[in-house]
Protein backbone atom coordinates (compact mmCIF):
# COMPACT_ATOMS: atom_id res chain seq x y z
CA UNK A 1 0.00 0.00 0.00
CA UNK A 2 1.40 3.40 -0.84
CA UNK A 3 1.07 6.59 -2.78
CA UNK A 4 3.35 9.16 -4.31
CA UNK A 5 1.35 11.91 -2.66
CA UNK A 6 2.82 14.25 -0.07
CA UNK A 7 3.49 12.45 3.20
CA UNK A 8 4.17 9.17 1.45
CA UNK A 9 3.26 6.15 3.58
CA UNK A 10 6.44 4.09 3.28
CA UNK A 11 6.34 0.30 3.10
CA UNK A 12 3.18 -0.02 5.11
CA UNK A 13 3.12 -3.28 6.97
CA UNK A 14 -0.01 -5.33 7.12
CA UNK A 15 -0.50 -8.65 8.86
CA UNK A 16 -3.09 -10.80 7.15
CA UNK A 17 -5.70 -12.22 9.46
CA UNK A 18 -7.60 -15.41 8.74
CA UNK A 19 -9.70 -15.87 11.81
CA UNK A 20 -11.43 -19.06 12.87
CA UNK A 21 -14.01 -18.39 15.55
CA UNK A 22 -14.06 -21.00 18.28
CA UNK A 23 -17.77 -21.28 18.97
CA UNK A 24 -17.31 -23.11 22.27
CA UNK A 25 -15.12 -20.44 23.82
CA UNK A 26 -16.11 -17.30 21.99
CA UNK A 27 -12.58 -16.10 21.30
CA UNK A 28 -10.73 -15.92 18.04
CA UNK A 29 -8.06 -18.45 17.12
CA UNK A 30 -5.71 -16.98 14.52
CA UNK A 31 -5.13 -19.37 11.63
CA UNK A 32 -1.69 -18.06 10.70
CA UNK A 33 1.57 -19.96 10.27
CA UNK A 34 2.89 -20.15 13.81
CA UNK A 35 6.43 -20.33 15.11
CA UNK A 36 7.53 -23.63 16.60
CA UNK A 37 7.22 -23.49 20.36
CA UNK A 38 5.67 -20.01 20.46
CA UNK A 39 6.41 -19.82 24.19
CA UNK A 40 3.69 -17.46 25.34
CA UNK A 41 5.21 -17.15 28.80
CA UNK A 42 8.88 -17.00 27.84
CA UNK A 43 11.11 -13.94 28.15
CA UNK A 44 10.32 -12.01 24.98
CA UNK A 45 13.67 -10.30 24.73
CA UNK A 46 15.93 -13.24 25.56
CA UNK A 47 19.36 -13.15 23.88
CA UNK A 48 20.77 -16.00 21.87
CA UNK A 49 24.27 -16.95 20.80
CA UNK A 50 23.56 -16.38 17.12
CA UNK A 51 22.70 -12.74 17.75
CA UNK A 52 25.87 -12.19 19.73
CA UNK A 53 28.00 -13.60 16.91
CA UNK A 54 26.22 -11.40 14.38
CA UNK A 55 26.75 -8.29 16.49
CA UNK A 56 30.47 -8.89 16.65
CA UNK A 57 30.91 -9.57 12.96
CA UNK A 58 29.30 -6.61 11.23
CA UNK A 59 30.38 -2.99 11.04
CA UNK A 60 28.39 0.00 12.15
CA UNK A 61 27.15 1.07 8.74
CA UNK A 62 28.88 -0.91 6.03
CA UNK A 63 26.08 -3.46 5.65
CA UNK A 64 23.27 -0.93 5.23
CA UNK A 65 21.89 -1.41 1.74
CA UNK A 66 18.71 -0.92 -0.19
CA UNK A 67 19.11 -4.55 -1.22
CA UNK A 68 18.25 -5.89 2.22
CA UNK A 69 14.98 -7.74 1.95
CA UNK A 70 15.98 -9.34 -1.32
CA UNK A 71 17.78 -12.66 -1.59
CA UNK A 72 21.17 -11.18 -0.79
CA UNK A 73 23.65 -12.64 1.69
CA UNK A 74 25.16 -10.53 4.43
CA UNK A 75 28.81 -10.52 5.52
CA UNK A 76 28.34 -13.87 7.25
CA UNK A 77 26.97 -15.51 4.14
CA UNK A 78 23.45 -15.59 5.52
CA UNK A 79 20.28 -13.95 4.27
CA UNK A 80 19.53 -11.28 6.91
CA UNK A 81 16.38 -11.75 8.94
CA UNK A 82 15.36 -8.11 8.63
CA UNK A 83 14.65 -5.39 6.09
CA UNK A 84 14.12 -1.62 6.14
CA UNK A 85 11.10 0.27 4.86
CA UNK A 86 12.95 3.47 3.89
CA UNK A 87 16.11 2.47 1.97
CA UNK A 88 18.54 5.07 0.68
CA UNK A 89 17.94 6.34 -2.84
CA UNK A 90 19.86 4.38 -5.48
CA UNK A 91 23.41 5.57 -5.96
CA UNK A 92 23.79 7.04 -2.47
CA UNK A 93 25.60 5.65 0.54
CA UNK A 94 24.67 5.55 4.19
CA UNK A 95 22.02 4.09 6.46
CA UNK A 96 18.34 3.77 5.58
CA UNK A 97 15.69 5.99 7.10
CA UNK A 98 15.82 5.77 10.90
CA UNK A 99 14.76 7.50 14.09
CA UNK A 100 17.41 9.57 15.88
CA UNK A 101 18.53 7.42 18.81
CA UNK A 102 19.80 10.44 20.76
CA UNK A 103 16.27 11.75 21.17
CA UNK A 104 13.36 10.18 23.01
CA UNK A 105 10.62 9.09 20.60
CA UNK A 106 7.18 10.01 21.89
CA UNK A 107 3.87 8.35 21.19
CA UNK A 108 0.23 9.27 21.70
CA UNK A 109 -2.79 7.00 21.45
CA UNK A 110 -6.31 7.58 20.20
CA UNK A 111 -8.45 5.04 22.08
CA UNK A 112 -11.75 6.17 20.50
CA UNK A 113 -12.40 3.16 18.26
CA UNK A 114 -10.93 0.74 20.78
CA UNK A 115 -13.50 1.87 23.34
CA UNK A 116 -16.28 1.76 20.74
CA UNK A 117 -15.40 -1.89 20.16
CA UNK A 118 -15.57 -2.64 23.87
CA UNK A 119 -11.86 -2.44 24.54
CA UNK A 120 -10.26 -1.59 27.85
CA UNK A 121 -8.11 1.56 27.80
CA UNK A 122 -5.87 0.34 30.62
CA UNK A 123 -5.20 -2.97 28.87
CA UNK A 124 -4.50 -1.30 25.55
CA UNK A 125 -2.05 1.15 27.10
CA UNK A 126 -0.33 -1.77 28.83
CA UNK A 127 0.02 -3.63 25.53
CA UNK A 128 1.59 -0.64 23.84
CA UNK A 129 3.93 0.08 26.74
CA UNK A 130 5.12 -3.53 26.67
CA UNK A 131 5.58 -3.37 22.90
CA UNK A 132 7.72 -0.24 23.14
CA UNK A 133 9.72 -1.86 25.95
CA UNK A 134 10.42 -4.85 23.72
CA UNK A 135 11.83 -2.68 20.95
CA UNK A 136 13.84 -0.58 23.40
CA UNK A 137 15.43 -3.73 24.80
CA UNK A 138 16.00 -5.07 21.32
CA UNK A 139 17.97 -1.91 20.47
CA UNK A 140 20.16 -2.45 23.55
CA UNK A 141 18.53 0.57 25.12
CA UNK A 142 19.57 2.95 22.37
CA UNK A 143 15.97 3.76 21.52
CA UNK A 144 13.92 5.26 24.32
CA UNK A 145 10.20 5.90 24.15
CA UNK A 146 7.75 8.02 26.11
CA UNK A 147 3.97 7.90 26.34
CA UNK A 148 2.66 11.45 25.97
CA UNK A 149 -1.03 10.96 26.51
CA UNK A 150 -4.12 10.67 24.38
CA UNK A 151 -4.76 12.35 21.05
CA UNK A 152 -7.30 12.44 18.24
CA UNK A 153 -6.15 10.50 15.19
CA UNK A 154 -9.21 9.70 13.05
CA UNK A 155 -8.81 8.24 9.57
CA UNK A 156 -8.01 10.68 6.79
CA UNK A 157 -10.72 8.99 4.70
CA UNK A 158 -12.28 5.50 4.60
CA UNK A 159 -10.26 4.51 1.50
CA UNK A 160 -7.21 6.73 1.88
CA UNK A 161 -3.79 5.35 1.00
CA UNK A 162 -2.34 7.17 3.99
CA UNK A 163 -4.55 6.26 6.98
CA UNK A 164 -4.09 9.42 9.07
CA UNK A 165 -3.16 13.04 8.47
CA UNK A 166 0.52 13.27 9.39
CA UNK A 167 0.23 17.03 9.82
CA UNK A 168 -1.70 16.29 13.02
CA UNK A 169 1.21 14.26 14.44
CA UNK A 170 3.93 16.17 16.31
CA UNK A 171 7.43 15.77 14.91
CA UNK A 172 9.37 13.06 16.68
CA UNK A 173 6.29 11.05 17.58
CA UNK A 174 4.38 7.93 16.61
CA UNK A 175 0.59 8.12 16.31
CA UNK A 176 -1.37 5.04 17.41
CA UNK A 177 -5.05 4.63 16.67
CA UNK A 178 -7.77 2.08 15.95
CA UNK A 179 -10.41 1.71 13.27
CA UNK A 180 -12.62 -0.87 11.56
CA UNK A 181 -13.18 -1.84 7.94
CA UNK A 182 -16.82 -2.59 8.63
CA UNK A 183 -19.75 -0.21 8.37
CA UNK A 184 -21.25 0.31 11.83
CA UNK A 185 -24.56 2.11 11.69
CA UNK A 186 -23.81 4.30 14.68
CA UNK A 187 -22.71 7.85 13.87
CA UNK A 188 -20.12 7.63 16.65
CA UNK A 189 -17.94 5.43 14.39
CA UNK A 190 -17.61 8.21 11.82
CA UNK A 191 -13.95 8.98 11.29
CA UNK A 192 -12.83 5.52 12.36
CA UNK A 193 -13.79 3.42 9.35
CA UNK A 194 -10.83 2.35 7.22
CA UNK A 195 -11.53 -0.04 4.32
CA UNK A 196 -7.90 -1.19 3.75
CA UNK A 197 -8.10 -3.02 7.10
CA UNK A 198 -10.28 -5.66 5.44
CA UNK A 199 -8.56 -9.01 5.91
CA UNK A 200 -5.73 -7.67 8.07
CA UNK A 201 -5.28 -6.88 11.75
CA UNK A 202 -3.35 -3.68 11.38
CA UNK A 203 -1.01 -1.51 9.39
CA UNK A 204 2.00 0.61 10.27
CA UNK A 205 4.58 2.78 8.58
CA UNK A 206 6.43 6.08 8.51
CA UNK A 207 6.11 9.43 6.81
CA UNK A 208 8.32 9.87 3.78
CA UNK A 209 11.93 10.30 4.85
CA UNK A 210 13.80 13.39 3.54
CA UNK A 211 17.11 12.67 1.82
CA UNK A 212 18.40 16.24 1.78
CA UNK A 213 18.55 19.06 4.29
CA UNK A 214 18.73 19.20 8.07
CA UNK A 215 16.78 15.99 8.65
CA UNK A 216 18.40 13.89 5.94
CA UNK A 217 17.65 10.21 6.50
CA UNK A 218 15.70 10.76 9.70
CA UNK A 219 12.20 9.46 10.33
CA UNK A 220 10.11 12.31 11.72
CA UNK A 221 6.72 10.66 12.17
CA UNK A 222 5.28 7.16 12.31
CA UNK A 223 1.82 5.67 12.68
CA UNK A 224 0.03 2.44 13.53
CA UNK A 225 -3.63 1.61 12.94
CA UNK A 226 -5.12 -1.57 14.43
CA UNK A 227 -8.45 -3.20 13.63
CA UNK A 228 -10.38 -2.43 16.80
CA UNK A 229 -12.99 -5.14 16.24
CA UNK A 230 -10.71 -8.11 15.51
CA UNK A 231 -7.55 -7.35 17.49
CA UNK A 232 -9.30 -6.71 20.78
CA UNK A 233 -10.75 -10.23 20.79
CA UNK A 234 -7.33 -11.79 21.32
CA UNK A 235 -6.91 -13.44 24.75
CA UNK A 236 -3.13 -12.98 24.64
CA UNK A 237 -1.34 -10.62 27.01
CA UNK A 238 0.41 -8.76 24.17
CA UNK A 239 -0.72 -10.05 20.75
CA UNK A 240 2.07 -10.13 18.17
CA UNK A 241 0.35 -7.58 15.94
CA UNK A 242 1.19 -4.80 18.43
CA UNK A 243 5.01 -5.03 18.34
CA UNK A 244 4.91 -6.15 14.68
CA UNK A 245 3.12 -3.04 13.42
CA UNK A 246 5.15 -0.89 15.78
CA UNK A 247 8.26 -2.32 14.11
CA UNK A 248 7.04 -0.84 10.81
CA UNK A 249 6.61 2.55 12.48
CA UNK A 250 10.22 2.27 13.69
CA UNK A 251 11.58 1.73 10.19
CA UNK A 252 11.51 -2.04 9.68
CA UNK A 253 9.83 -3.74 6.72
CA UNK A 254 8.71 -7.36 6.54
CA UNK A 255 11.62 -9.70 7.16
CA UNK A 256 12.68 -11.72 4.10
CA UNK A 257 13.00 -14.86 6.22
CA UNK A 258 10.39 -16.75 8.22
CA UNK A 259 10.44 -17.15 11.97
CA UNK A 260 10.88 -13.47 12.88
CA UNK A 261 8.40 -11.18 14.61
CA UNK A 262 8.64 -8.98 11.51
CA UNK A 263 7.93 -11.84 9.10
CA UNK A 264 4.78 -11.20 7.08
CA UNK A 265 3.02 -14.29 8.45
CA UNK A 266 4.43 -14.14 11.97
CA UNK A 267 1.21 -14.78 13.90
CA UNK A 268 -0.25 -13.48 17.12
CA UNK A 269 2.08 -15.52 19.34
CA UNK A 270 5.28 -14.42 17.61
CA UNK A 271 8.10 -13.02 19.74
CA UNK A 272 11.34 -11.12 19.07
CA UNK A 273 13.98 -13.15 17.31
CA UNK A 274 17.58 -12.54 16.29
CA UNK A 275 16.76 -10.90 12.95
CA UNK A 276 14.35 -8.45 14.60
CA UNK A 277 16.95 -7.48 17.17
CA UNK A 278 19.73 -7.07 14.63
CA UNK A 279 17.54 -4.95 12.36
CA UNK A 280 16.53 -2.48 15.07
CA UNK A 281 20.11 -2.31 16.39
CA UNK A 282 21.44 -1.31 13.01
CA UNK A 283 18.87 1.47 12.80
CA UNK A 284 19.66 2.62 16.32
CA UNK A 285 23.40 2.71 15.58
CA UNK A 286 22.88 4.88 12.51
CA UNK A 287 23.17 8.11 14.44
CA UNK A 288 21.51 11.47 13.78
Amino acid sequence: MGTKADGFWRAVGAIAAVAVVAAMTGFVVWAWPQLDDPGIGREVMGQDADTERLDGAVGELKDFSDKFGQDESDSLGKIPGFAFNSPRPAGTEGPPGHWCSREVVGYRIDFTAAKLAGGNRKLELYRWQKSFEQWSKASNGRYKFEYRGEADYPMAAPNADIPIDFSAVPAGEIAITYATDRSPSEDRWQGYIYRPLAGILGTGGVQQVPWTGEYEGLIQRGAVVLDSVDVLQSPLDVPGVYPHELGHALGLAHAPTRGQLMSEASGQQAVMESGDREGIRRLARAGC
